[in-house]
């Protein structure tokens, strides 16, 4: 038989009573032997208890251990949990812009019919211009009702532009939000990654102990 551990050992001398004499005679000398059979047991008594004692102690220290671990596996587990509920929001955040996006989108796209409706109404406004041009003597008094419109047209239209712009800078600041949130939810997925493989390793370690505490 190999003996590569103690527990191996202490196996063969339970199997091999005449090698336990041997070994306390070369461990204790030949004193061991000339004690009287009641002395020897009560040492052997003793050293057995000794042997349960610190058997005892290592037990609570290994109990105490695999508190520690259960109560860390705990905290990972909430701190899991709470990612989670953080991971939630921020897709429902994400939806929301997205949603924001659309909306802001058709706006802007009503806008520009807008746009593309006043440039036809100016160009008809020109086109009527040009006629009035033609009959100015008569229609003077029109003419001038005619550039009064266009300037508040022409107003109108700088508000519109103006509109254009601000929509355009909102859009803007919304892209940069959700590139925002696209990169602190990669940051939170790679917590969570770290996380996974801190509690693999709790685990390993979780199972070696009962592994020891089982031998």
């Amino acid at each position: 038989m190999e003996i590569r551990t103690i527990e191996d050992l202490l196996r063969l001398l339970e199997e091999q009573p005449q090698w336990r004499d041997a070994l306390r005679r070369l461990l204790l000398g030949e004193a061991w032997a000339a004690l009287p059979p009641w002395e020897r047991i009560e040492r052997a008594l003793a050293e057995i208890a000794e042997s349960q004692k610190r058997s005892e102690q290592r037990l609570d220290r290994l109990e105490q251990v695999v508190a520690e671990l259960a109560e860390a596996q705990k905290h990972t587990e909430q701190q899991v949990k709470e990612l989670a509920e953080a991971q939630k929001r921020t897709e429902q955040r994400v939806e929301e812009l997205a949603e924001a996006l659309q909306a802001t989108q058709a706006e802007v796209r009503a806008l520009a019919e807008a746009q593309k409706r006043t440039e036809r109404q100016v160009a008809e406004l020109a086109e009527a211009q040009k006629r009035t041009e033609q009959q100015v003597a008569e229609l003077a008094e029109a003419q001038k009702r005619t550039e009064q419109r266009v300037e508040e047209l022409a107003e109108a239209l700088q508000a519109t532009q103006a509109e254009v712009r601000a929509l355009a800078e909102a859009q803007k600041r919304t892209e940069q939000q959700v590139a925002e949130l696209a990169e602190a939810q990669k940051r939170t997925e790679q917590r969570v990654e770290e996380l996974a493989e801190a509690q693999k390793r709790t685990e390993q370690r979780l199972d070696r102990l009962e592994q020891a505490v089982a031998e």
